[in-house]
């Protein structure tokens, strides 16, 4: 199993439904870890 971390990505995003959320910008931060096995794409 290989695995891809991806620390600490930020991402200045707009998020709401209604017109005044949507007028302030938020930063999402994420930490992800996805795990597969990629041994055929590395042969």
């Amino acid at each position: 199993m290989d695995i891809v971390y991806l620390n600490d990505l930020r991402i200045e995003t707009v998020i709401g439904i209604y017109e005044w959320e949507r007028r302030i910008r938020q930063t999402v931060v994420l930490d992800l870890e996805m795990g597969w096995d990629i041994s055929a794409a590395a042969a």
